[in-house]
């Protein structure tokens, strides 16, 4: 299968269902309008053309409205891209990522606290079809044994789509490196037809952000474009 490179093909393969159902719809209605101006032999094709507009719009339903009966698509994790950024605190990290979601117009709906960490969630309505959420999540310092995988793969199974597109930025902050983070910004997470996932980690220890690289050709296009939009809003340099 060729890799799709960029998001414009995913873009396009999307604006030609949209219309091939409008045109499949609309093609009886303009074939009644000129059987009745024209030539009413051609009413016999109202009927197969709006046959061939209900089977576009019950295949558009399954494949784009209807993604959790679909296959998952799994993304293979590779080196994670890093970016030093200097702040060595909770506080400054906090205050820095908060300042700059607000800036982009990023709403702070919710905070809490659960055992193992606290939760910030800033969220924006991208367009009609793209709901966006950052969560901001502080791990318990003096804990060093915190799956942070299991933790956060549960919490994000709490979320339900608001839109078509839901793309979710979990942003995990840490004091050290361990393990579990190690594997965090590693783990091959699995990626939904409609739920695009762009991990974000940032070490204290290290002063920097790690990004996960996604390997997967499929949704490679949505990705980039939610990994470009966070690396613009926090003015990440290599």
């Amino acid at each position: 299968m060729k890799k799709i490179k960029n998001k414009k093909f995913e873009k396009l393969l999307l604006l030609l269902c949209y219309l091939l159902v409008i045109f499949s719809f609309i093609a009886p209605l303009v074939l009644l309008e000129l059987s009745i101006l024209i030539n009413e032999k051609l009413i016999k094709l109202i009927k197969p053309s709006f046959c061939l507009g209900l089977f576009c719009g019950v295949i558009f339903l399954l494949v784009i409205l209807f993604p959790g009966n679909m296959k998952k698509i799994s993304i293979s994790s590779g080196i994670p891209v890093k970016y030093f950024l200097g702040l060595e605190t909770f506080d400054k990290i906090n205050s820095y990522l908060n300042q700059k979601f607000l800036e982009n117009n990023y709403i702070l709906k919710e905070s809490l606290s659960f055992d193992n960490y606290m939760i910030k969630l800033y969220c924006k309505k991208i367009n009609l079809l793209k709901y966006e959420i950052i969560m901001v999540i502080n791990f318990n310092e003096s804990k060093n044994d915190i799956n942070i995988n299991k933790e956060i793969l549960n919490f994000l199974n709490t979320i339900k789509n608001r839109t078509l597109f839901l793309y979710l930025v979990p942003i995990v902050i840490v004091k050290e490196e361990n393990e579990y983070f190690k594997k965090y910004i590693h783990y091959p997470l699995i990626q939904e037809k409609t739920r695009f996932l762009l991990p974000v980690a940032y070490s204290l220890q290290e002063k920097s952000f790690y990004i996960v690289k996604q390997t997967c050709e499929l949704g490679i296009g949505k990705y980039y474009e939610l990994n470009k939009r966070i690396i613009n809003i926090l003015d990440l340099k290599k």
